[in-house]
């Protein structure tokens, strides 16, 4: 309930702030003022100076659920570039900060690789930025090369973001798989800008939160930050809330994220691979090979061959021929309890006579 001064503290306050002394403000009232004097004093100690230009308007709360989200988003995209450049990339969650629009825009360098995607849940945008110098070095990988190179930053060509436009469109997959867990965003590749100068998705003075992230693939590091509009996260505040972060963790998985998952898994692509045998030569027999050598295998002749599923022995069966194209015909498959060690099944198969 708000307290209601009278007119003696009313007084005193205002003696205090002119730094008259308070107990000249009325006679014989010495001792009150002295009281309302110190309590007056008090509630100014605890009074902090306000920056209109830079209000936190994002909450720690709210800073804390968008690194767990974000952190999510950087192991799953760790994961993907990983298989992509068929190197170790790490995806680290560095820092994350509050500023405006207009300071986030001055920091960025002249040459840059900046993502809009768009939320069609929300009237909004955030943005994605990449380095050039990593554009290049996907572009690199994808293309064959060993990335153990860096090419110097330049403006990304029109074939370049052609080639790294699926690795782009899984960044926004991401995204969205993270935020599907607190509330759906729906986001969506909208642009690609080198120059900074022309991209705003925001008023100068607007509120964003900014997220630093660093990749790391062998030898090298490059900066990927996430800017996101204060008014694009308003709508979904009631979702960061504390209670909302911890039933993330125990949520218990509903028939559409069911569904969703088993869509993935259907379209991974799993390799397969039929073994033909093995055999063990001296070295002075292979430096002897030449084209038109024979080599006996360890498998007999009308034995089944062994085919591989991502690596692991899954089923037997005989290789053939289906018009012009090679053919594995399965007539076995490998149970778990026959090969519980994908090592057991090579050696019963090929250690020995069949």
């Amino acid at each position: 309930m708000d307290q209601i001064l009278s007119q003696d503290e009313i007084d005193d306050l205002l003696s205090s702030v002119q730094g008259s002394d308070p107990g000249e403000g009325k006679k014989g009232g010495g001792g009150k003022g002295q009281g309302n004097t110190k309590r007056s004093l008090a509630l100014q100690a605890n009074v902090g100076p306000h920056d209109f230009k830079h209000p936190d308007r994002i909450t720690k709360d709210i800073m804390r659920a968008l690194r767990t989200i974000h952190e999510g988003f950087a192991r799953i995209m760790g994961t993907f570039l990983s298989s992509t450049m068929r190197s170790l990339v790490e995806i680290n969650l560095l820092s994350m900060d509050q500023v405006t629009y207009a300071e986030y825009k001055i920091s960025l360098p002249e040459l840059s690789c900046i993502y809009v995607v768009g939320s069609t849940s929300y009237n909004g945008s955030m943005i994605v930025e990449l380095s050039p110098q990593f554009v290049l070095y996907i572009v690199d990988r994808l293309l064959g090369g060993t990335g153990e190179k860096l090419s110097e930053p330049r403006e990304i060509t029109m074939i370049e973001q052609s080639v790294i436009a699926r690795t782009i469109d899984r960044f926004v997959e991401s995204l969205n798989d993270v935020w599907d867990m607190v509330q759906p965003m729906k986001l969506r590749m909208e642009t690609f800008e080198s120059n900074p100068q022309f991209v705003q998705i925001a008023p100068a003075s607007e509120s964003i939160a900014l997220i630093f992230f660093e990749i790391r693939v062998m030898n090298f590091s490059f900066p990927l930050n996430i800017c996101i509009p204060y008014f694009l996260l308003e709508p979904v505040l009631p979702f960061l809330t504390q209670g909302s972060r911890m039933s993330l963790a125990t949520r218990p998985p509903t028939s559409d994220s069911k569904r969703k998952v088993i869509h993935k898994l259907h379209c991974s692509p799993m390799t397969l691979r039929s073994l033909l045998g093995n055999t063990s030569l001296s070295m002075a027999q292979y430096l002897q090979l030449k084209p038109g050598d024979v080599l006996p295998l360890n498998i007999n002749e009308h034995a089944d061959l062994p085919l591989e599923v991502g690596g692991q022995i899954k089923f037997l069966g005989r290789p053939g021929t289906v018009g012009i194209h090679k053919a594995f015909r399965i007539s076995k498959e490998v149970s778990q309890i026959e090969d519980p060690i994908h090592n057991d099944t090579n050696a019963r198969l090929f250690g020995g006579n069949a």
